[in-house]
Protein backbone atom coordinates (compact mmCIF):
# COMPACT_ATOMS: atom_id res chain seq x y z
CA UNK A 1 0.00 0.00 0.00
CA UNK A 2 2.56 2.55 1.14
CA UNK A 3 4.66 1.71 -2.03
CA UNK A 4 1.93 2.10 -4.07
CA UNK A 5 1.14 5.39 -2.77
CA UNK A 6 4.83 6.65 -2.93
CA UNK A 7 4.97 5.67 -6.67
CA UNK A 8 1.85 7.83 -7.00
CA UNK A 9 3.50 10.41 -5.66
CA UNK A 10 6.32 10.23 -7.71
CA UNK A 11 4.36 10.87 -10.81
CA UNK A 12 3.50 14.13 -9.61
CA UNK A 13 -0.72 13.31 -10.04
CA UNK A 14 -3.24 16.18 -9.73
CA UNK A 15 -4.37 17.88 -6.52
CA UNK A 16 -6.96 15.32 -5.25
CA UNK A 17 -5.04 12.26 -6.24
CA UNK A 18 -1.87 13.45 -4.65
CA UNK A 19 -3.95 14.09 -1.25
CA UNK A 20 -5.47 10.73 -1.30
CA UNK A 21 -1.79 9.25 -1.53
CA UNK A 22 -0.61 11.00 0.78
CA UNK A 23 -3.47 9.95 3.31
CA UNK A 24 -2.83 6.31 2.26
CA UNK A 25 1.23 6.98 3.14
CA UNK A 26 0.38 8.37 6.39
CA UNK A 27 -2.37 5.79 7.56
CA UNK A 28 0.02 3.28 6.61
CA UNK A 29 3.05 4.72 8.41
CA UNK A 30 0.65 5.42 11.83
CA UNK A 31 -0.84 1.79 11.83
CA UNK A 32 3.08 0.30 11.09
CA UNK A 33 3.90 2.99 14.19
CA UNK A 34 6.35 5.11 12.33
CA UNK A 35 4.45 8.36 14.07
CA UNK A 36 7.52 10.74 12.33
CA UNK A 37 6.80 9.73 9.19
CA UNK A 38 2.91 9.77 9.33
CA UNK A 39 3.80 13.46 11.03
CA UNK A 40 5.58 14.52 8.46
CA UNK A 41 3.07 13.06 5.69
CA UNK A 42 0.32 14.13 6.91
CA UNK A 43 1.18 17.73 7.32
CA UNK A 44 2.71 17.54 3.31
CA UNK A 45 -0.88 17.18 2.73
CA UNK A 46 -2.38 19.40 5.07
CA UNK A 47 -0.24 22.05 3.52
CA UNK A 48 -1.16 21.70 -0.53
CA UNK A 49 -4.38 23.04 0.71
CA UNK A 50 -4.21 25.42 3.89
CA UNK A 51 -7.46 27.16 3.59
CA UNK A 52 -10.65 26.02 5.53
CA UNK A 53 -11.35 23.35 3.59
CA UNK A 54 -13.20 20.24 5.23
CA UNK A 55 -13.05 17.44 2.61
CA UNK A 56 -12.46 14.48 4.19
CA UNK A 57 -9.43 13.91 3.06
CA UNK A 58 -8.19 16.87 5.01
CA UNK A 59 -9.36 15.99 7.77
CA UNK A 60 -8.25 12.39 7.62
CA UNK A 61 -5.04 13.61 7.29
CA UNK A 62 -5.38 15.92 10.51
CA UNK A 63 -6.10 13.20 12.65
CA UNK A 64 -3.86 10.91 11.73
CA UNK A 65 -1.54 13.84 12.11
CA UNK A 66 -3.08 14.17 15.98
CA UNK A 67 -3.04 10.63 16.70
CA UNK A 68 0.38 10.21 15.49
CA UNK A 69 1.74 13.60 17.89
CA UNK A 70 -0.07 11.70 20.38
CA UNK A 71 1.88 8.53 20.73
CA UNK A 72 4.93 9.42 19.74
CA UNK A 73 5.34 12.80 18.74
CA UNK A 74 6.01 16.40 20.29
CA UNK A 75 3.12 16.25 23.74
CA UNK A 76 2.76 20.29 23.51
CA UNK A 77 1.75 19.78 19.72
CA UNK A 78 -0.73 17.33 20.14
CA UNK A 79 -2.29 19.31 22.65
CA UNK A 80 -2.58 22.64 20.22
CA UNK A 81 -3.94 19.86 17.56
CA UNK A 82 -6.85 18.32 19.57
CA UNK A 83 -8.77 22.09 19.09
CA UNK A 84 -7.62 22.30 15.02
CA UNK A 85 -10.73 23.10 12.99
CA UNK A 86 -10.30 20.65 10.59
CA UNK A 87 -9.72 17.41 13.44
CA UNK A 88 -12.87 18.94 15.18
CA UNK A 89 -14.76 18.68 11.52
CA UNK A 90 -17.83 16.90 10.55
CA UNK A 91 -19.07 16.23 13.74
CA UNK A 92 -15.83 15.79 15.60
CA UNK A 93 -14.00 12.84 16.85
CA UNK A 94 -15.96 10.22 18.83
CA UNK A 95 -16.41 10.58 22.37
CA UNK A 96 -14.06 8.28 24.01
CA UNK A 97 -11.12 8.50 21.55
CA UNK A 98 -11.21 12.39 22.20
CA UNK A 99 -10.79 12.13 26.06
CA UNK A 100 -8.37 9.13 25.86
CA UNK A 101 -6.10 11.60 22.98
CA UNK A 102 -6.37 14.24 25.31
CA UNK A 103 -5.75 12.35 28.69
CA UNK A 104 -2.52 10.75 26.61
CA UNK A 105 -0.93 13.96 25.05
CA UNK A 106 -1.69 16.04 28.80
CA UNK A 107 0.03 12.70 30.24
CA UNK A 108 3.04 12.90 27.76
CA UNK A 109 3.38 16.61 28.67
CA UNK A 110 4.11 15.77 32.57
CA UNK A 111 1.70 18.17 33.30
CA UNK A 112 0.50 16.67 36.37
CA UNK A 113 -2.92 18.66 37.44
CA UNK A 114 -3.89 18.55 33.20
CA UNK A 115 -3.12 15.06 32.93
CA UNK A 116 -5.03 14.22 36.42
CA UNK A 117 -8.10 16.22 34.96
CA UNK A 118 -8.40 14.66 31.60
CA UNK A 119 -8.01 10.83 33.09
CA UNK A 120 -10.69 10.87 35.14
CA UNK A 121 -12.75 12.48 31.88
CA UNK A 122 -11.25 9.50 29.78
CA UNK A 123 -11.91 6.91 32.70
CA UNK A 124 -15.45 7.92 32.68
CA UNK A 125 -16.33 6.62 28.83
CA UNK A 126 -14.83 3.12 29.11
CA UNK A 127 -15.92 0.10 30.68
CA UNK A 128 -15.45 -2.02 33.63
CA UNK A 129 -12.92 -4.55 33.22
CA UNK A 130 -11.36 -3.41 29.98
CA UNK A 131 -7.94 -3.19 29.97
CA UNK A 132 -7.40 0.53 29.21
CA UNK A 133 -9.63 1.62 31.42
CA UNK A 134 -7.77 0.00 34.03
CA UNK A 135 -4.49 1.27 33.06
CA UNK A 136 -6.13 4.72 33.24
CA UNK A 137 -6.82 3.87 37.05
CA UNK A 138 -3.05 3.27 37.30
CA UNK A 139 -1.89 6.28 35.83
CA UNK A 140 -4.92 8.53 37.43
CA UNK A 141 -3.60 6.74 41.22
CA UNK A 142 0.32 7.32 39.94
CA UNK A 143 -0.48 11.18 39.12
CA UNK A 144 -2.84 11.59 42.00
CA UNK A 145 0.02 10.61 44.83
CA UNK A 146 2.99 13.30 42.87
CA UNK A 147 0.54 15.86 43.70
CA UNK A 148 0.05 17.65 46.78
CA UNK A 149 -3.18 17.38 48.60
CA UNK A 150 -3.92 20.71 47.86
CA UNK A 151 -3.31 20.72 44.39
CA UNK A 152 -5.23 17.69 43.65
CA UNK A 153 -8.25 19.66 45.69
CA UNK A 154 -7.94 22.11 43.18
CA UNK A 155 -8.16 19.53 40.03
CA UNK A 156 -11.19 18.84 41.76
CA UNK A 157 -13.08 21.91 42.11
CA UNK A 158 -12.45 22.46 38.38
CA UNK A 159 -14.39 19.08 37.71
CA UNK A 160 -18.29 19.00 37.55
CA UNK A 161 -20.29 16.44 39.87
CA UNK A 162 -19.58 13.66 38.19
CA UNK A 163 -17.73 9.73 38.94
CA UNK A 164 -14.26 11.01 38.07
CA UNK A 165 -14.49 13.88 40.50
CA UNK A 166 -15.66 11.01 43.24
CA UNK A 167 -12.63 9.50 42.70
CA UNK A 168 -10.68 12.18 43.30
CA UNK A 169 -12.29 13.31 46.46
CA UNK A 170 -11.49 9.02 47.58
CA UNK A 171 -7.64 9.69 47.13
CA UNK A 172 -8.29 13.27 49.48
CA UNK A 173 -9.84 10.27 52.04
CA UNK A 174 -13.72 11.30 51.18
CA UNK A 175 -16.31 8.62 51.35
CA UNK A 176 -17.50 7.70 48.21
CA UNK A 177 -20.95 7.76 47.15
CA UNK A 178 -23.26 4.50 47.72
CA UNK A 179 -23.88 4.96 43.79
CA UNK A 180 -21.14 4.78 42.48
CA UNK A 181 -19.27 2.62 39.80
CA UNK A 182 -17.24 -0.26 41.31
CA UNK A 183 -13.62 1.69 39.70
CA UNK A 184 -14.73 4.69 42.07
CA UNK A 185 -14.78 2.70 44.80
CA UNK A 186 -11.20 1.37 44.14
CA UNK A 187 -10.05 4.90 43.61
CA UNK A 188 -8.78 5.48 47.54
CA UNK A 189 -6.94 1.84 46.98
CA UNK A 190 -5.44 1.62 43.97
CA UNK A 191 -1.58 2.03 44.04
CA UNK A 192 -0.96 3.40 41.37
CA UNK A 193 1.73 0.82 40.79
CA UNK A 194 2.57 -2.21 38.54
CA UNK A 195 2.66 -5.54 39.24
CA UNK A 196 5.76 -7.73 37.56
CA UNK A 197 4.94 -11.65 37.82
CA UNK A 198 8.36 -12.57 36.01
CA UNK A 199 10.20 -16.01 37.33
CA UNK A 200 12.61 -15.79 39.78
CA UNK A 201 12.28 -19.84 40.58
CA UNK A 202 11.27 -23.46 38.60
CA UNK A 203 12.29 -23.59 35.20
CA UNK A 204 11.28 -20.37 33.59
CA UNK A 205 13.78 -19.21 36.47
CA UNK A 206 16.50 -19.60 33.48
CA UNK A 207 15.57 -16.34 31.83
CA UNK A 208 15.33 -14.77 34.96
CA UNK A 209 18.80 -12.59 34.95
CA UNK A 210 17.59 -11.16 31.44
CA UNK A 211 14.52 -10.62 32.32
CA UNK A 212 15.67 -8.21 35.42
CA UNK A 213 18.04 -6.62 33.67
CA UNK A 214 15.57 -5.95 30.92
CA UNK A 215 13.16 -4.11 33.39
CA UNK A 216 15.74 -1.78 34.65
CA UNK A 217 17.09 -0.92 31.29
CA UNK A 218 13.30 -0.07 30.34
CA UNK A 219 13.16 2.24 33.34
CA UNK A 220 16.32 3.75 31.96
CA UNK A 221 15.32 4.22 28.99
CA UNK A 222 11.45 5.28 29.66
CA UNK A 223 11.99 7.46 33.02
CA UNK A 224 12.56 10.89 30.92
CA UNK A 225 8.84 10.70 29.53
CA UNK A 226 6.93 11.19 32.98
CA UNK A 227 6.55 9.35 35.95
CA UNK A 228 7.68 6.01 36.17
CA UNK A 229 5.11 3.59 38.47
CA UNK A 230 6.18 1.89 41.21
CA UNK A 231 6.99 -1.86 40.37
CA UNK A 232 6.21 -4.58 42.78
CA UNK A 233 7.62 -8.00 41.78
CA UNK A 234 6.51 -11.05 43.22
CA UNK A 235 8.02 -14.28 41.43
CA UNK A 236 5.72 -16.06 39.45
CA UNK A 237 7.40 -19.77 39.55
CA UNK A 238 6.73 -21.75 36.70
CA UNK A 239 3.57 -22.92 37.29
CA UNK A 240 -0.38 -22.09 37.38
CA UNK A 241 -0.64 -22.44 41.09
CA UNK A 242 2.29 -20.01 41.98
CA UNK A 243 1.83 -17.61 39.15
CA UNK A 244 -1.77 -17.43 40.60
CA UNK A 245 -0.97 -16.96 43.92
CA UNK A 246 1.76 -14.09 42.89
CA UNK A 247 -1.02 -12.53 40.55
CA UNK A 248 -3.47 -12.32 43.91
CA UNK A 249 -0.96 -11.07 45.93
CA UNK A 250 0.12 -7.92 43.29
CA UNK A 251 -3.70 -6.80 43.03
CA UNK A 252 -4.46 -6.77 46.87
CA UNK A 253 -1.95 -4.58 47.31
CA UNK A 254 -3.85 -2.35 44.39
CA UNK A 255 -1.59 -3.49 41.13
CA UNK A 256 -4.13 -2.32 38.40
CA UNK A 257 -1.30 -3.78 35.81
CA UNK A 258 0.59 -6.42 35.67
CA UNK A 259 3.37 -7.57 33.55
CA UNK A 260 3.96 -11.60 32.85
CA UNK A 261 4.15 -14.46 33.89
CA UNK A 262 5.77 -16.31 31.22
CA UNK A 263 4.34 -19.44 29.89
CA UNK A 264 1.09 -20.44 28.26
CA UNK A 265 -0.68 -22.35 30.83
CA UNK A 266 0.30 -19.32 33.61
CA UNK A 267 -0.81 -16.93 31.08
CA UNK A 268 -4.56 -18.55 31.19
CA UNK A 269 -4.39 -19.16 35.12
CA UNK A 270 -3.89 -16.00 36.08
CA UNK A 271 -5.93 -14.11 33.49
CA UNK A 272 -8.45 -16.17 35.51
CA UNK A 273 -7.34 -15.60 39.03
CA UNK A 274 -7.57 -11.34 38.31
CA UNK A 275 -10.59 -11.92 35.96
CA UNK A 276 -10.61 -8.00 34.76
CA UNK A 277 -9.14 -6.74 38.34
CA UNK A 278 -6.30 -5.71 36.12
CA UNK A 279 -4.99 -5.66 32.62
CA UNK A 280 -2.07 -8.07 31.84
CA UNK A 281 0.36 -7.59 29.41
CA UNK A 282 2.07 -10.84 28.64
CA UNK A 283 5.83 -10.13 27.46
CA UNK A 284 5.11 -13.09 24.49
CA UNK A 285 1.55 -14.16 22.77
CA UNK A 286 -1.62 -13.18 24.63
CA UNK A 287 -4.62 -14.80 25.08
CA UNK A 288 -8.01 -14.17 26.46
CA UNK A 289 -7.94 -11.25 29.24
CA UNK A 290 -4.17 -10.55 28.28
CA UNK A 291 -2.58 -8.46 25.89
CA UNK A 292 0.54 -9.84 23.95
CA UNK A 293 3.68 -8.33 23.40
CA UNK A 294 4.34 -10.84 20.43
CA UNK A 295 3.19 -11.78 17.26
CA UNK A 296 1.22 -15.05 16.93
CA UNK A 297 3.49 -17.74 16.25
CA UNK A 298 0.97 -18.90 13.18
CA UNK A 299 1.74 -14.90 11.50
CA UNK A 300 5.87 -15.87 12.07
CA UNK A 301 5.28 -19.47 10.10
CA UNK A 302 3.72 -17.66 7.59
CA UNK A 303 5.64 -15.38 7.18
CA UNK A 304 9.15 -17.68 6.89
CA UNK A 305 7.00 -19.72 4.21
CA UNK A 306 5.91 -16.66 2.09
CA UNK A 307 9.77 -15.81 2.21
CA UNK A 308 10.72 -18.89 1.10
CA UNK A 309 8.04 -19.20 -1.47
CA UNK A 310 9.04 -15.63 -2.88
CA UNK A 311 12.61 -16.92 -3.52
CA UNK A 312 11.37 -19.41 -5.52
CA UNK A 313 12.03 -22.65 -3.50
CA UNK A 314 9.88 -25.51 -5.11
CA UNK A 315 9.89 -27.68 -2.03
CA UNK A 316 9.18 -26.62 2.32
CA UNK A 317 10.63 -29.65 4.27
CA UNK A 318 10.23 -28.99 7.98
CA UNK A 319 11.83 -30.62 10.61
CA UNK A 320 9.13 -30.08 14.14
CA UNK A 321 9.51 -31.30 18.30
CA UNK A 322 6.77 -33.33 18.75
CA UNK A 323 5.01 -31.28 21.36
CA UNK A 324 1.93 -28.53 21.36
CA UNK A 325 4.22 -25.60 20.02
CA UNK A 326 5.42 -28.16 16.94
CA UNK A 327 2.66 -29.63 16.23
CA UNK A 328 1.00 -25.72 16.71
CA UNK A 329 3.75 -25.19 13.59
CA UNK A 330 2.95 -28.05 11.91
CA UNK A 331 -0.84 -27.04 11.63
CA UNK A 332 0.05 -23.16 10.23
CA UNK A 333 2.42 -24.92 7.92
CA UNK A 334 0.17 -26.93 6.50
CA UNK A 335 -2.27 -24.23 5.93
CA UNK A 336 -0.26 -21.71 3.87
CA UNK A 337 2.04 -24.25 2.55
CA UNK A 338 0.61 -24.10 -1.09
CA UNK A 339 2.29 -22.75 -4.16
CA UNK A 340 5.22 -25.02 -3.88
CA UNK A 341 6.11 -27.49 -7.28
CA UNK A 342 6.93 -30.43 -4.60
CA UNK A 343 4.52 -31.88 -1.99
CA UNK A 344 5.34 -30.58 1.72
CA UNK A 345 7.71 -33.13 3.60
CA UNK A 346 7.18 -32.93 7.38
CA UNK A 347 9.10 -34.86 10.28
CA UNK A 348 9.04 -34.93 13.99
CA UNK A 349 11.59 -35.27 16.91
CA UNK A 350 11.52 -35.74 20.77
CA UNK A 351 11.47 -32.67 22.28
CA UNK A 352 15.07 -33.11 23.72
CA UNK A 353 16.62 -34.20 20.93
CA UNK A 354 20.40 -33.50 20.37
CA UNK A 355 21.21 -36.10 18.27
CA UNK A 356 19.44 -35.43 14.73
CA UNK A 357 20.90 -37.96 12.87
CA UNK A 358 18.14 -40.47 13.01
CA UNK A 359 15.77 -37.23 11.99
CA UNK A 360 17.66 -35.45 9.93
CA UNK A 361 19.49 -38.57 7.40
CA UNK A 362 15.67 -39.54 6.22
CA UNK A 363 14.91 -36.15 4.65
CA UNK A 364 18.10 -35.19 2.99
CA UNK A 365 16.70 -36.80 -0.80
CA UNK A 366 13.82 -34.34 -0.09
CA UNK A 367 16.34 -31.47 0.33
CA UNK A 368 18.15 -31.75 -2.53
CA UNK A 369 18.04 -29.16 -5.25
CA UNK A 370 15.75 -25.85 -4.38
CA UNK A 371 14.06 -27.37 -1.51
CA UNK A 372 14.00 -24.75 2.04
CA UNK A 373 14.02 -26.10 5.38
CA UNK A 374 11.85 -24.75 7.93
CA UNK A 375 12.52 -26.29 12.00
CA UNK A 376 10.19 -24.18 14.34
CA UNK A 377 11.88 -24.67 17.25
CA UNK A 378 14.67 -23.04 19.72
CA UNK A 379 17.67 -21.59 17.93
CA UNK A 380 19.70 -23.55 19.75
CA UNK A 381 17.76 -26.99 18.49
CA UNK A 382 18.31 -25.16 15.03
CA UNK A 383 22.03 -24.80 15.11
CA UNK A 384 22.30 -28.90 16.01
CA UNK A 385 19.67 -29.71 13.11
CA UNK A 386 21.55 -27.30 10.56
CA UNK A 387 24.64 -29.13 12.06
CA UNK A 388 23.75 -32.54 11.28
CA UNK A 389 22.19 -31.06 7.66
CA UNK A 390 25.82 -30.17 6.54
CA UNK A 391 27.30 -33.48 8.18
CA UNK A 392 24.92 -35.11 5.50
CA UNK A 393 26.46 -33.06 2.76
CA UNK A 394 24.04 -29.91 2.49
CA UNK A 395 25.48 -26.84 3.14
CA UNK A 396 23.02 -23.67 4.15
CA UNK A 397 23.29 -20.85 1.90
CA UNK A 398 25.05 -17.67 3.06
CA UNK A 399 24.59 -13.94 1.60
CA UNK A 400 26.57 -14.55 -1.12
CA UNK A 401 26.52 -18.32 -1.60
CA UNK A 402 24.00 -20.57 -2.84
CA UNK A 403 22.60 -23.94 -0.84
CA UNK A 404 20.33 -24.56 1.13
CA UNK A 405 17.74 -22.52 2.59
CA UNK A 406 17.57 -23.01 6.31
CA UNK A 407 14.27 -21.10 8.14
CA UNK A 408 13.95 -20.96 11.49
CA UNK A 409 11.67 -19.33 14.61
CA UNK A 410 14.30 -19.17 16.73
CA UNK A 411 13.20 -19.30 20.28
CA UNK A 412 15.16 -17.77 22.46
CA UNK A 413 17.82 -16.11 20.14
CA UNK A 414 20.32 -14.16 22.04
CA UNK A 415 23.53 -12.59 20.96
CA UNK A 416 25.54 -15.11 22.63
CA UNK A 417 23.90 -18.27 20.88
CA UNK A 418 24.36 -16.22 17.42
CA UNK A 419 28.11 -15.54 18.08
CA UNK A 420 28.91 -19.01 19.44
CA UNK A 421 27.38 -20.66 16.46
CA UNK A 422 28.32 -18.02 13.74
CA UNK A 423 29.61 -21.03 11.44
CA UNK A 424 26.78 -22.85 10.90
CA UNK A 425 24.01 -20.45 11.80
CA UNK A 426 25.32 -17.50 9.08
CA UNK A 427 22.41 -16.66 6.01
CA UNK A 428 19.47 -18.78 7.83
CA UNK A 429 16.10 -17.09 7.80
CA UNK A 430 14.59 -16.28 11.22
CA UNK A 431 11.16 -14.68 12.17
CA UNK A 432 11.74 -14.49 16.16
CA UNK A 433 9.40 -13.66 18.76
CA UNK A 434 10.97 -10.14 19.02
CA UNK A 435 13.40 -8.31 16.72
CA UNK A 436 15.97 -5.25 17.60
CA UNK A 437 14.95 -2.07 15.91
CA UNK A 438 15.72 1.36 15.72
CA UNK A 439 12.52 2.49 18.16
CA UNK A 440 14.57 0.60 21.26
CA UNK A 441 17.91 2.10 21.31
CA UNK A 442 17.88 3.56 24.78
CA UNK A 443 16.56 0.54 26.08
CA UNK A 444 19.26 -1.67 24.28
CA UNK A 445 22.07 0.69 25.60
CA UNK A 446 21.07 0.69 28.95
CA UNK A 447 20.72 -3.05 28.43
CA UNK A 448 24.55 -3.24 26.92
CA UNK A 449 25.46 -1.11 29.46
CA UNK A 450 24.12 -3.81 32.41
CA UNK A 451 24.86 -6.86 31.20
CA UNK A 452 28.13 -6.31 28.43
CA UNK A 453 25.51 -7.31 25.62
CA UNK A 454 22.62 -6.58 23.59
CA UNK A 455 19.59 -8.06 24.67
CA UNK A 456 18.01 -11.65 23.29
CA UNK A 457 14.03 -12.12 22.41
CA UNK A 458 13.13 -12.25 26.18
CA UNK A 459 15.02 -9.16 27.16
CA UNK A 460 12.99 -7.28 24.15
CA UNK A 461 9.75 -9.16 24.76
CA UNK A 462 9.62 -7.58 28.56
CA UNK A 463 10.67 -4.23 27.28
CA UNK A 464 7.69 -4.26 25.15
CA UNK A 465 5.39 -5.01 27.19
CA UNK A 466 6.86 -2.95 30.50
CA UNK A 467 6.72 -0.28 28.16
CA UNK A 468 3.13 -0.63 27.57
CA UNK A 469 2.27 -0.94 30.88
CA UNK A 470 3.77 2.15 31.70
CA UNK A 471 2.63 4.14 28.92
CA UNK A 472 -0.57 2.24 28.29
CA UNK A 473 -0.18 1.64 23.96
CA UNK A 474 2.32 -1.03 21.97
CA UNK A 475 5.80 0.43 21.34
CA UNK A 476 6.92 0.58 18.03
CA UNK A 477 7.68 -2.82 16.97
CA UNK A 478 5.96 -4.71 19.18
CA UNK A 479 3.65 -7.84 18.08
CA UNK A 480 5.61 -7.44 14.71
CA UNK A 481 6.79 -10.26 12.27
CA UNK A 482 9.54 -9.27 11.66
CA UNK A 483 12.50 -10.92 8.78
CA UNK A 484 15.70 -11.20 9.59
CA UNK A 485 18.62 -12.86 8.32
CA UNK A 486 21.85 -13.93 10.23
CA UNK A 487 24.94 -12.17 8.81
CA UNK A 488 28.28 -11.64 10.57
CA UNK A 489 27.01 -13.73 13.80
CA UNK A 490 23.81 -11.06 14.20
CA UNK A 491 20.01 -10.87 13.09
CA UNK A 492 19.59 -8.26 10.57
CA UNK A 493 16.22 -6.94 9.58
CA UNK A 494 15.18 -7.35 5.98
CA UNK A 495 12.69 -5.16 4.41
CA UNK A 496 9.19 -5.05 5.86
CA UNK A 497 7.37 -6.99 3.35
CA UNK A 498 3.90 -4.82 3.33
CA UNK A 499 6.22 -2.36 1.49
CA UNK A 500 5.61 -4.24 -1.50
CA UNK A 501 1.99 -4.39 -1.50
Amino acid sequence: MRAIAEEILAGQPPLAVRLAALRAKAEHAYLGQEDPVAIATAEEGLALAPGSDDAQVLVDLARIRLRALVRGGDPAAAIAALSEPRVQARGGLEPAEAAGLAAVAHDRNADGPAAIAALVRWRETLPEGDPTALWVEQRLALWADTLPAVALAEVVTGLPPSPGRACLQARLGDPVPADMPDWVVACGTTSGGIGLLLPRSGPFSAFSDEQLAAVMATVDAVGNKGPVPPLRWRDSGSSPKTARAAARALVDQGARVLVGPVGAKNVKAVAREVDGQAALIVPGEGGRNAVGVAPRLEERVEALVDHARAQGRDRLVVLAPDNGYGRRAIKAIESTAHGFAKPLVTRVYPPQTTSFGPHVNPVMTALRGEAALLVPDTLSRTELVVRQVARAGRMPARPDVPGLMVLATAEGVSPSTLDRARDVLEGIWVAPAAARGPYGEAFESAYARMQGEPPGDQGLLVFHALTQAITGQPGPGAGTTTLCRVTGGRLVVQADPAENE
